[in-house]
């Protein structure tokens, strides 16, 4: 996800939260968030600082490589 998200030249994702907590539905709206830092720790894992940019309503929801995707009506 990340390696697409930074692939453009604003980096940004989307970000959508469960409808309700442990709910496998997302919620009607979410927030792209743009990325303004990324530190990779030395076992891997990737820090990642965000803020959010803008909010959209969910149209409708997908899958892609295992992660979740959707179109948005900003």
């Amino acid at each position: 996800m990340l390696r697409r998200a930074l692939d453009i030249d604003r980096p940004h994702f989307g970000l959508i939260l469960p409808a309700r907590p442990g709910s496998p539905q997302p919620s009607a709206y979410g927030n792209l968030m743009g990325i303004r830092r990324i530190t990779i720790q030395n076992d891997g894992v990737a820090v990642v600082e965000v803020v959010g940019t803008t909010r959209f309503r969910v149209i409708e929801t997908g899958s892609l490589d295992g992660y979740t995707v959707a179109h948005i009506e900003q």
